[in-house]
């Protein structure tokens, strides 16, 4: 197996073939390549088709182009494409490129079933583009930012039938301790979720709608709704709801691709 970089190297890129171009401080790595990106907690695992690394130690830019696929201890997600701009701290995940046709002809759902997407406990978060931020001198991860049309689901925690759903334009997230623990949603953001008493026995169903909505999660789950403007919304009995009333238009539930551990990565 071949080391791109020496040990000491906050990115490491392994694989079986690679080509060196001196000249340019690149190279590419074409036969099973992993990276690893070593933080403070832990290290983050990436695969693809095919790794890049361009530009020498000072402004190296690591790139996967196709099937990626990453995982680390508390986080794992897929895309088409990632970009790692190592000295800014700076990971983003893409989707391939879709045309003005193909576009307006595509459903909600069906853009999310390709969107990136990453799963943190029991939330699945998309959206047309996901932006990782480190904290470069903690070498740890800061925040997240889904650039457009972002979707978070979690798996009911008392009812694994149930999921709860808030959708809108962008979603900003924080780590702490590397798991996400804040998200707020901006602009025509939307939400269902499902509402117990202290007997755990189902309420409602909240169906409601605000221009922001904050999160706070503990433990994998959503702890706390904070609507940041005035809501318009309705709790509805569940016998009152069709099926589908109780999913969010674009709804797509991809826990079976889930990355669930690293090797899964290296196989």
């Amino acid at each position: 197996q071949i080391s791109i970089f020496d040990r000491n190297e906050k990115i490491q890129i392994y694989g079986d073939f690679a080509e060196i171009f001196e000249e340019k401080d690149s190279a590419i790595v074409t036969l099973n390549p992993i990276a690893i990106n070593t933080t403070e907690i832990d290290s983050l695992f990436i695969s693809a088709d095919t790794l890049y690394s361009i530009g020498d130690r000072k402004n190296r830019i690591v790139k996967g182009l196709n099937n990626v696929k990453f995982f680390k201890k508390n986080i794992s997600g897929k895309s088409d494409y990632i970009l790692i701009d190592e000295n800014k701290g700076l990971t983003r995940l893409m989707r391939k490129e879709l045309s003005t046709r193909a576009l307006q002809i595509m459903s909600q759902e069906q853009i999310n079933q390709i969107n990136p997407i990453i799963w943190d406990g029991n939330n699945q978060i998309s959206g047309d583009e996901i932006i990782l931020k480190e904290n470069v001198k903690e070498n740890k991860l800061d925040s997240l930012i889904v650039t457009n049309n972002g979707f978070i689901i979690e798996k009911d925690t008392i009812d694994i039938n149930n999921y709860n759903q808030i959708k809108g334009i962008k979603i900003f997230g924080k780590f702490i301790n590397g798991k996400i623990k804040n998200l707020k949603v901006d602009q025509n953001a939307e939400i269902i979720y499902h509402m117990y008493n202290d007997e755990k026995e189902l309420i409602g169903v909240d169906k409601a709608v605000s221009s922001s909505i904050s999160i706070k999660i503990v433990q994998d789950g959503i702890d706390e709704i904070i609507f940041n403007t005035s809501p318009e919304g309705i709790l509805y009995p569940e016998k009152f709801l069709e099926k589908n009333e109780k999913f969010l238009e674009g709804f797509v539930n991809r826990e079976h691709e889930k990355i669930k551990s690293k090797s899964e990565l290296l196989n």
